[in-house]
């Protein structure tokens, strides 16, 4: 008998024990954007593809392998480059983001004829995780379109003889 009334006291007495631990109000911060250091004041202008590629570039949102993500390219007069994808946990670009900023140097080379007929430019990023880490090289094609719409690969390739050859139109890059 005593041992039933502990029971009774006993399950009360936790419930209210851990009511009075329960979660906090505070929420978990969203990573705030990136500053980008040094941005060019515009993009998609002059005569070469070269001039034409110096500048912001955003890519709207969009799902890759079951996560959302934006991406913004900054690539400067001097060689340098910036990249910053964020990923998102909730669809279409919503929930906690989770910006990764990569710096590196980028060469434009030959031209080429893509799959779709189009003659788009070699694109070889240089990217140097902000983290640390080694570097690695993105062998990528650029195109810029007549209304400053910048196209690239869906995938690039990290060995020169794997660069691909075919431009992903579902995904441009707008001049911001």
């Amino acid at each position: 008998m005593i041992w039933t009334t502990l029971e009774r006291l006993a399950i009360p007495g936790l419930a209210l024990l851990l009511s009075a631990c329960g979660g906090s109000s505070e929420t978990t911060p969203i990573p705030s954007a990136p500053v980008i250091a040094n941005p060019p004041a515009t993009c998609g202008i002059g005569n070469t593809l070269a001039e034409k590629l110096v500048g912001v570039w955003k890519r709207a949102c969009y799902e890759s392998g079951g996560s959302w993500e934006t991406d913004i390219y900054v690539f400067r007069n001097d060689g340098s480059h910036t990249s910053i994808v964020t990923y998102y946990n909730g669809p279409n670009c919503t929930g906690d983001a989770l910006p990764v900023t990569n710096e590196g140097t980028y060469v434009l080379g030959n031209e080429i004829t893509t799959t779709s007929g189009i003659t788009a430019t070699e694109l070889d990023i240089e990217i140097v995780p902000l983290a640390g880490g080694g570097t690695n090289t993105a062998y990528d094609i650029v195109y810029i379109d007549d209304t400053s719409t910048l196209y690239m690969a869906d995938y690039p390739a990290f060995a020169a003889d794997f660069r691909p050859t075919t431009l992903d139109f579902t995904k441009p890059l707008r001049c911001q």
